[in-house]
């Protein structure tokens, strides 16, 4: 059964931070936004919150459990954030899917020490709807997604005369994401720059760096394997009809 209530919300995120990377997304998720439902079936939780959509996360490493949870999931539940690979087809199966994102999920590990200073500045809630325009998926986002992240996660960016030309913040799971850099500001190092400012912000909330990237995204690649970032496990968010 479904449940929400402040001695369940806290005694799910304890049990949750014994495997800390294993739960990084959600974790930081619970954190971040209210939360409107946790079930558990043995081990294994969902959480049903909303971020810039509605979304449940689980942590399970049992099918059986994993199982069990997806029964008990309402038919308006439709959007799954960070399934790992072998839990996709309990929810392919019988559903529609109406968008997929693969990504590689990166961590960066304590010891992995970043020699290199970084100029960038956090972030203001007034460069929401600026940076909202240069985003290339604005049908799934919105610019209040966008203040939420930079006012309750960690921000980088880099003004040059007053204009920001370079940023980053971290996700509503505190991946690491929103990169940019302006094409006129690019071949300057400014990625580098933005992303070890948000790295060493990150670190300095006592949080792990981590990020989740897609295939087709060399650039990103190239910037994290360059950062010392390592591949650490493969998930998908999803979408159904």
């Amino acid at each position: 059964m479904w449940h929400i209530t402040e001695p369940a919300y806290r005694e799910t995120l304890k049990c949750l931070k014994d495997e800390p990377v294993k739960n990084l997304n959600i974790i930081n998720f619970m954190e971040n936004y209210r939360i409107a439902g946790i079930l558990k079936a043995g081990e294994s939780v969902a959480v049903r919150g909303c971020s810039d959509n509605n979304w449940l996360y689980f942590s399970s490493s049992d099918m059986a459990e994993l199982t069990s949870l997806t029964e008990q999931i309402s038919s308006t539940d439709k959007n799954f954030a960070c399934l790992e690979s072998w839990m996709l087809p309990l929810f392919t199966e019988h559903r529609k899917v109406a968008w997929k994102m693969s990504t590689t999920q990166f961590l960066l590990r304590e010891d992995v020490e970043l020699s290199a200073e970084s100029s960038a500045v956090a972030l203001s809630p007034e460069d929401a709807p600026y940076i909202y325009q240069h985003l290339p998926y604005k049908d799934i986002t919105s610019v209040k997604y966008i203040e939420e992240r930079i006012t309750q996660g960690e921000s980088a960016g880099i003004y040059e005369q007053g204009r920001l030309v370079a940023w980053a913040a971290t996700h509503d799971d505190g991946a690491m994401g929103l990169l940019h850099v302006l094409p006129q500001y690019r071949n300057r190092g400014y990625a580098t720059e933005v992303m070890i400012g948000l790295i060493g912000k990150i670190r300095s909330a006592g949080k792990i760096p981590f990020g989740q990237i897609e295939g087709w995204n060399v650039k990103s690649l190239n910037l994290t394997a360059k950062l010392g970032f390592v591949p650490h496990r493969d998930v998908h968010w999803l979408m159904t009809k």
